[in-house]
């Protein structure tokens, strides 16, 4: 039988826990029965014929046994996977097999990238997993070791006018737990050449070693640094001759604010580069206990055992600068968030090996203001004059950007609405095929009855 979620779930809701739902269905209709004051209520619900389910894909072949590095890995990846539509390949993790000595995890939205080595994965071909709320749900990631099995993907040559296109299809995966079995398509496409934008660290490069108790005093103090308002949610690391600071600087603040990280070991030269806040808050929750620097304009490489995250620097061409507001008349306002300023993500599920190096621990900690230093290592001082001449042009390109942001917002709105009127009318379609059905039913009806002599 199938039953509508909806309707299921607002009557778990309002039952007990120790209470027990139990479902009958008929050809004709499919009820619910639960108790409510020691009595059994039956409760009939929108009846869908069961040959409206979709064939299930049957995924044969070995399967490949994955262990809870993998699923840490894996959900890590699909934290830093994009959102954006227009970027279909990148909204998944990829299970990178094209380097036959070493194998990864990477996920990526173009601002920053994730990834993790150290694994065999015995595929035909790369293989990206779409991004999903059930492969990161604690209750699937923790239900025992994954098995992995893989359909590749059907192709036909374009150039072959006798070939059968209706033969082609999409690879499919199939991911299996002790008590779950995902089934999922996916993404069909050629993953981009991630490893061109990996930096290669050298000599010069500065390196900042964080011990745990500075990692917590940061994941407490970069929330409470100014700067959250404006645009890129922009922080900056600053390495000085008394250790690692971090900097923050509000959209009507005049002064910088910084503090002085605790436990933190720098080898190398001075500098200071500037960072959407969100990517660090990111890299400390996954365990990163390493820090790259170089200068101002390479991005940030952090790195730990078996893995590493790229971070694309903020270039700071001014005063910061706080978004445009969302106006009234001409889009509803949106819950979503563009994806320069991604949300902070959620605590880890609990894989054992991984829960403590991501658990989200909130330390108390004092910020102090000083007077803004200069930022020779960020933008060249070209003088007053120069800055005068130049602050018109940038404030066009700032509302530029901000422009293009909120069309963005908008165009996510737009999809989002699309969607639920596809479902709307997915369900109107039903309820005509079931309308269409029972009047069916009553014509035969009165014909027999017509048929019936007295």
């Amino acid at each position: 039988m199938l039953v509508p979620h909806d309707m299921l779930a607002k009557l778990v809701k309002g039952c007990g826990s120790d209470q027990s739902i139990r479902f009958i269905g008929t050809k004709q209709e499919t009820k619910v029965r639960y108790s409510l004051a020691g009595s059994f209520v039956d409760r009939v619900v929108p009846h869908i014929p069961v040959e409206e389910w979709p064939e299930i894909k049957v995924i044969n072949g070995e399967p490949i046994t994955l262990d809870d590095a993998f699923k840490v890995a894996v959900w890590e990846a699909l934290e830093c996977a994009s959102i954006d539509s227009s970027r279909y390949v990148l909204n998944g993790a990829c299970l990178d097999t094209r380097n036959k000595e070493a194998h990864y995890v990477i996920g990526t939205d173009g601002r920053h990238l994730y990834s993790a080595n150290s694994f065999r994965f015995n595929l035909p071909e790369p293989l990206i997993i779409p991004t999903g709320k059930f492969v990161t749900w604690p209750g699937f990631m923790n239900d025992g070791p994954w098995k992995l099995r893989m359909l590749p993907a059907v192709k036909v040559d374009p150039k072959d006018k006798k070939a059968d296109k209706s033969t082609e299809s999409p690879p499919w995966l199939q991911i299996d737990s002790d008590h779950w079995s995902y089934v999922a398509r996916a993404i069909d496409g050629e993953y981009p050449n991630w490893k061109q934008v990996v930096p290669t660290v050298e000599g010069k490069w500065t390196k900042v070693a964080l011990e745990a108790s500075a990692a917590k005093d940061m994941l407490t103090a970069i929330p409470l640094l100014p700067g959250g308002d404006t645009l890129n949610r922009t922080i900056v690391l600053e390495v000085a001759p008394d250790g690692l600071a971090l900097k923050g600087q509000g959209a009507e603040q005049k002064d910088w604010t910084r503090i002085l990280v605790k436990g933190a070991r720098v080898t190398g030269k001075s500098t200071e580069v500037a960072m959407n806040r969100d990517y660090l808050l990111r890299a400390l929750r996954f365990g990163f206990s390493e820090i790259h620097i170089n200068d101002s304009l390479t991005p940030v490489v952090f790195s730990s055992a078996a893995k590493t995250m790229i971070v694309m620097p903020v270039r700071l061409e001014g005063p910061p600068t706080a978004p445009a507001p969302a106006k009234s008349d001409t889009a509803p306002p949106s819950t979503s968030q563009p994806e320069t300023t991604p949300a902070a993500p959620p605590s880890a599920p609990g894989v054992e090996n991984a829960t403590e190096q991501r658990k989200n621990i909130m330390p108390s900690a004092t910020s102090t203001t000083i007077t803004p230093p200069e930022r020779g290592n960020l933008r060249a001082n070209n003088g007053t004059n120069a800055q005068a001449e130049n602050e018109e042009p940038r404030s066009a390109f700032k509302t530029a950007l901000e422009q293009i942001e909120q069309i963005k917002t908008n165009l996510r709105d737009v999809i989002g609405d699309l969607n639920d009127a596809a479902t709307m009318l997915k369900t109107a379609e039903r309820e005509q095929r079931a309308s269409v059905k029972e009047i069916q039913a009553v014509r035969a009806k009165l014909r027999e009855i017509q048929s019936v002599k007295i």
